[in-house]
């Protein structure tokens, strides 16, 4: 039984060689070449090889930058992200969310967190989260980011 009391099957999980190769495994098999990924920005710049190289994805960026300068994970910014995708004749196959946020160092809330399920279930997109950094605390105070 995993921590918090979630349970998995063991049969459901896959290990790799590390995220760059599972994370272009996942976009070559689940999105056709020129097709797109929706990936909430800033992001972590690598995502441009993960996605892009082999499987020739097209990166939408979900813009999180708030007016006061903060950044947030909102259905508007994805729905924002999907008709950008729609008006470039792009088709939008995925949802990646990296939790916590590289490079932002920040935790999605639970809100945000099912906004983006919601979204993609909406939309029928795959939902990838690579939260590499989960178990990742500050020394200080022991939390997590």
């Amino acid at each position: 039984e995993a921590p918090h009391g979630y349970s998995f099957n063991p049969d459901n999980v896959i290990i790799g060689p590390g995220c760059t190769s599972l994370l272009d495994t996942l976009a070559w098999n689940l999105a056709d070449a020129g097709e797109g990924i929706i990936v909430p920005a800033p992001y972590y710049p690598a995502f441009d090889n993960d996605f892009c190289v082999r499987a020739e994805l097209k990166i939408i960026p979900a813009e999180q930058e708030q007016a006061d300068g903060s950044f947030a994970l909102t259905e508007a910014a994805l729905e924002a992200a999907a008709e950008s995708a729609k008006a470039q004749g792009i088709t939008a196959r995925i949802l990646v969310i990296t939790n916590p946020n590289n490079p932002l160092a920040t935790n999605y809330s639970h809100a945000e967190l099912l906004t983006a399920y919601r979204f993609a279930t909406k939309h029928g997109l795959h939902l990838i989260s690579d939260e590499i950094y989960a178990r990742s605390v500050h020394a200080e105070s022991g939390e997590p980011f």
